[in-house]
């Protein structure tokens, strides 16, 4: 288990009574190590990158290539200008998704189980007329290998994207062999990072896919900062989706000339002060280690799954075993609105938690699920925690 001395680092564990936050696969809580240095732009050097040479633009521009570098580091890029800053997991995803040149009749494949964000996007691409073929999960709603397979057999597709780990059940795909099999047929390969790059290790050169996107404020970063990774020579390809300040090299009116990724696409002023808390956010989960963080949640997900078991009418969706489920485990119950319940913790027992479809509504909706009750933990929950929330449940389904 992980040092509880790290929930020292979070103001909001330092408080009397803290709440038991459960809500991280939406968003993470913030180490003072990344607050105090996005405090440190706005009260030292709050200016524009790029477009100055005084002395805080500089300052600001060699703070914004170490977070690129500590992001290089994090994912295995090969080179920091592989790491574009985005939004958020959306942005990245829009950008590769509208980037593409893509001609009618073209085929992309994307898995039943995608949280919206990497579905959305795709799913509109049949208005230009390409063809979005979803790819079935196994009988048990857990990820298929031959069934990708035999998609990519069959459709020939010109790109596929899949979860790296799903933000509903937890489950964590095998996307190396994913990778593998789609580049033996010449398809393109968007991996969706947000919900595992946060609690498991992945190197982009090893699973050799040509994008991947995540959020850096699921792994104890700021808000409003995405990162869209991609082998230079698939960026390049793409078209930026926003035209702005900071993305050219010369203009006229006649003609634009765009600079290179991954400024190409950083139009218009950015979120600084995110872009400079990344590299302390990266470098505070490589500091413990996502080999460290993941063995924790599975832990915290054993002693979880081993005292709501014994509940009424209480299933897990998804993965069964914990080792298969990292830290999210996704709660069904029998006779209840999983709305009413996380409500029902909370004014209980300070539980944060989510209830709800989680933004996975195409995979639920085909299998008449309403919702779950998602218990999403990270390195800085605890065993007596999990033993609190079990107790406060129990004590809700078994009253008369």
């Amino acid at each position: 288990m992980i040092d509880k001395k790290y929930r020292n680092d979070f103001p909001l564990l330092c408080k009397e009574n803290p709440p038991i936050f459960f809500d991280n696969a939406c968003m993470t809580l913030k180490p003072n190590v990344v607050i105090d240095s996005m405090t440190e732009y706005y009260r030292d050097y709050p200016v524009c990158e790029g477009r100055s040479g005084h002395s805080m633009a500089l300052r600001l521009n060699s703070a914004m290539i170490a977070s690129r570098k500590a992001m290089q580091q994090y994912i295995g890029a090969s080179h920091h200008t592989e790491v574009a800053f985005t939004k958020n997991t959306s942005e990245s995803l829009n950008i590769v998704a509208s980037g593409i040149d893509w001609k009618k009749g073209d085929v992309m494949l994307v898995s039943d189980k995608e949280h919206n964000s990497n579905f959305l996007p795709w799913q509109c691409l049949r208005e230009i007329g390409v063809h979005v073929e979803v790819v079935p999960s196994n009988e048990n709603g857990l990820f298929s290998i031959d069934n990708w397979k035999h998609a990519i057999e069959e459709h020939k597709p010109r790109l596929l994207t899949c979860y790296m780990t799903s933000n509903l059940d937890g489950e964590t795909t095998p996307v190396a062999k994913l990778c593998d099999i789609a580049k033996k047929h010449g398809t393109l390969t968007c991996i969706d990072g947000a919900q595992g790059a946060a609690h498991q290790e992945i190197n982009v050169q090893e699973v050799d896919c040509d994008f991947l996107a995540l959020s850096v404020h699921k792994m104890v970063g700021p808000t409003g900062v995405g990162i869209l990774y991609g082998k230079m020579d698939k960026l390049k390809e793409l078209k930026p989706l926003l035209r702005g300040g900071g993305t050219v090299v010369n203009v006229t009116y006649d003609k634009t000339d765009y600079i290179d990724p991954p400024r190409r696409f950083e139009a218009g002023l950015q979120n600084y002060a995110g872009i400079v808390g990344t590299k302390y956010a990266a470098e505070y989960i490589l500091n413990i280690g996502r080999k460290e963080i993941h063995e924790h949640e599975i832990k915290l997900s054993e002693r979880l799954q081993e005292q709501i078991l014994k509940l009424p009418g209480v299933s897990i969706l998804g993965p069964q075993n914990p080792e298969d489920r990292g830290g999210i485990t996704s709660i069904m119950v029998d006779g209840y609105n999983v709305t009413d319940l996380a409500m029902a913790l909370d004014e209980m027992a300070g539980v944060i938690m989510r209830a709800g479809v989680h933004c996975v509504h195409g995979f639920l909706n085909s299998r008449c699920i309403k919702g779950t009750l998602r218990v999403s933990t990270y390195l800085y929950n605890t065993i007596e925690e999990i033993d609190k929330f079990s107790a406060t449940l129990k004590e809700i389904l078994t009253e008369e």
